[in-house]
């Protein structure tokens, strides 16, 4: 089975961005939630708010930890941009949309997927990354995840793909 865990709250959303008062608690409460799932090997993205969110854990049960930059989240533009908001939807609808020198959701589906396939599906595997990547590849095996469920992402969020690529979504009972 493959875990995919969206980091928890973060001050910013830099690399080296920390996570909040209240992303370190729930990193605390995330230990017992993925003590129950057994996880063999997890993979996190080279941005910090990962790490954090899945320190506890490994200090707690000493997992093998990969780090892998085609986890980090993906670079919508290289400017700001006002209407950032209107912009992500479109990309969910053209996966081949393209903003001022960012990524498509195609080529970030293809990079996240790249992780994915590489992961040895007889392991319980854990994958920490961000929101945007996570749906993408969520959407790569339900395209009826988009948009709207990126929106809908808590921090932490938590599914499961099966090895029949069944999408299944966590509940986690945190205080947040």
């Amino acid at each position: 089975m493959i875990y995919i865990l969206r980091h928890c709250k973060a001050i910013g959303q830099d690399k080296h961005a920390n996570l909040t008062e209240d992303g370190q608690l729930c990193a605390e409460q995330l230990v017992q939630v993925l003590a129950n799932l057994n996880i063999d090997q997890i993979y996190i993205s080279n941005m910090k708010r990962t790490y954090e969110t899945i320190k506890p854990y490994i200090s707690k049960y000493q997992v093998n930890v990969i780090t892998d930059s085609r986890l980090n989240e993906r670079q919508l533009s290289d400017i700001s941009l006002d209407n950032w908001l209107n912009e992500l939807k479109y990309t969910f609808e053209d996966f081949d949309y393209r903003i001022h020198n960012g990524e498509s959701s195609s080529e970030a589906q293809k990079r996240i997927l790249s992780v994915y396939e590489s992961i040895n599906q007889s392991y319980n595997s854990l994958i920490v990354t961000h929101g945007n990547i996570m749906t993408l590849l969520l959407n790569h095996f339900n395209h009826e995840i988009g948009f709207e469920e990126w929106k809908a992402l808590k921090n932490p969020d938590l599914y499961s793909i099966d090895k029949y690529n069944n999408v299944k979504h966590i509940s986690m009972s945190l205080n947040e």
